[in-house]
């Protein structure tokens, strides 16, 4: 939630909102439309935030493998231990 509150007699002049996302460990996606190569989960995400066309990332840690991301509603989530995914949206198995 987001509690937002000004002094008598000013005006609010703007609002920005913050972007959430969503982190799950032991979730691994299926049918990425991109592949490339980044040190960490995070920055994995970061990536796909440049991309319009991506919302969500799996990563896995265990052995830095790559980055893998994803187009809303054309990747399938399963259970992996090994694996971190991230996305805009909540995730349903």
């Amino acid at each position: 939630w987001v509690s937002i509150s000004k002094h008598k007699n000013e005006s609010l002049s703007s609002l920005n909102t913050v972007q959430v996302s969503y982190r799950y460990d032991g979730i691994r996606l299926a049918n990425h439309f991109q592949y490339i190569k980044v040190e960490s989960a995070t920055k994995c995400f970061e990536e796909c935030q440049k991309n319009k066309e991506c919302e969500a990332i799996t990563f896995r840690p265990v052995n830095n493998d790559g980055c893998h991301l994803y187009r809303k509603g054309e990747y399938v989530a399963g259970l992996d231990s090994e694996w971190v995914s991230i996305s805009n949206n909540i995730i349903h198995i």
